[in-house]
């Protein structure tokens, strides 16, 4: 696993600078520093400034191979990396990268739910249905999930199920003005099925 993305993070980054970054590890680093360099990573990504944290991040990776290799600085990585990359509106490259950390744990609702917005920013209705109702299925107290999921069967026609998703996004927040809308939209929507 941590070979395939040592590959996706040699040839996916953000801007290409027309130099490979060479392996190399770097034996004066101590995990302290790694911490250090990981937490700087996050608040430039907290900060807005994706690619420079992409560039970091990817760097620190195949400079410091072997810190990776716990699997919990590795979803680390994944996570940054996959956000920054969402956050840059690159979903395809992001998507590949929430993959691989959702083939390590599954039941993570949060990564899930970044993986059915870049499917749906993509246009790929049908995987952006199934990773909502994943959401949904991992934490039923997300309401976000269910008006997302909403709008993904408003373009699929599915005016029944997007009802349904809408009410219980106000379930879950009766101050939800967004689902609101969407809900009040709906019977006319039925009565001459356009949007």
């Amino acid at each position: 696993m941590v070979r395939e993305m040592s590959e996706i993070a040699q040839t996916d980054s953000g801007e290409k600078t027309g130099r490979a970054l060479k392996k190399v590890t770097n034996p004066e680093m101590n995990p302290d520093e790694f911490v250090a360099a990981m937490d700087e990573i996050e608040h430039l990504s907290d900060a807005g400034i994706y690619r420079e944290s992409i560039a970091k991040l990817e760097k620190l990776f195949v400079d410091n191979e072997q810190y990776f290799e716990n699997d919990e600085r590795f979803l680390d990585y994944c996570i940054l990396k996959g956000h920054s990359l969402y956050k840059m509106d690159k979903f395809e490259e992001a998507i590949e990268v929430f993959d691989v950390f959702i083939e390590m744990r599954p039941n993570s609702p949060n990564v899930m739910f970044l993986r059915a917005k870049c499917n749906d920013y993509l246009d790929r209705l049908e995987d952006a249905e199934k990773d909502y109702k994943r959401v949904i299925q991992l934490d039923p107290e997300a309401p976000a999930a269910s008006y997302f999921l909403g709008l993904v069967l408003i373009s699929k026609g599915d005016i029944t199920g997007a009802k349904l998703a809408f009410e219980a996004a106000l379930k879950l927040n009766p101050d939800d003005e967004l689902a609101t809308e969407q809900l009040k939209k709906l019977p006319s929507m039925d009565q001459n099925n356009t949007y």
